[in-house]
């Protein structure tokens, strides 16, 4: 009761509402609604129009090499987690003092910060199943056979699942007829590149 109390309570009710939307997009995302990289074509075109400081940090840190959803979830939820025993440790005593509130921005400016390099620890095994999505060239998924990820495919989503190099990669897919639907766990052949959406047109197996 006393840490749902303290998850609850400023500061760490900060981070918890943070931490629910999070839980809320994978949910989302599991059941096939949203994209695990449905954020990544926004942050390159920010990145292109200016050097800012955050985005190198993330890159220094490596957290620029697993998806942003990915990266931003773990400091998130390690964020939380060090605000947790911040609040139970520190500002306990200090809950009718006039300055609870300062402290408690000042214990939110710190988890965050200290939260990027250790959510970069975090991150660190997970990059080898991002790195040889991002640097492959884009021409050598076509004419790869890929299983579908999600439980649909339209001509703005879908997820399928593609192995290059013996490395397995989750890529984004889309469908330009709509007269062949692709369920999760079809297979389907990968048949062109759209670089507008980075994604890739499928087709149904002609020997299928």
């Amino acid at each position: 009761m006393e840490f749902l109390n303290t998850a609850l309570t400023f500061p760490t009710v900060v981070f918890s509402v943070l931490l629910i939307i999070v839980i809320l997009f994978w949910l989302v995302t599991i059941v096939g609604l949203a994209d695990i990289d449905m954020f990544e074509a926004d942050v390159e075109l920010e990145t292109q129009a200016s050097t800012a400081s955050t985005s190198g940090i993330f890159n220094n840190l490596g957290l620029g090499e697993v998806p942003l959803t990915v990266s931003s979830s773990i400091i998130i939820m390690t964020a939380w987690l060090i605000s947790i025993y911040s609040q139970a440790w520190f500002l306990t005593e200090f809950k009718s003092h006039s300055l609870y509130y300062v402290f408690g921005a000042l214990i939110i400016l710190a988890c965050s910060i200290i939260a990027l390099p250790l959510s970069a620890l975090i991150t660190k095994p997970l990059r080898r199943f991002f790195t040889s999505k991002q640097t492959a060239n884009k021409h050598d998924f076509i004419g790869l056979e890929c299983t579908i990820a999600t439980s649909k495919v339209t001509q703005t989503f879908g997820q399928a699942r593609v192995t290059l190099q013996g490395a397995e990669q989750l890529i984004e897919i889309r469908v330009q007829d709509l007269t062949h639907q692709f369920n999760l766990g079809d297979t389907a052949l990968l048949i062109e590149h759209l670089v507008d959406s980075r994604s890739y047109v499928i087709a149904p197996k002609p020997w299928s």
